[in-house]
């Protein structure tokens, strides 16, 4: 997301307000812990989880 907000500023488009929400969204769904810990990686095929 960090990238796309950096090239829609270098190139004057706004690409990252329609996939912010989104990405948001998917970032609490999928990637953080009811302790509201941020998981960098999970498996989908196992649900493991490696935690920082």
């Amino acid at each position: 997301m960090a990238g796309l907000v950096i090239s829609d500023r270098i190139l004057g488009r706004d690409l990252g307000a329609s996939l912010r929400n989104r990405f948001k969204r998917s970032l609490e769904e999928e990637f953080t812990e009811c302790d509201g810990r941020i998981l960098p990686i999970r498996s989908e095929f196992t649900s493991l989880t490696i935690t920082p």
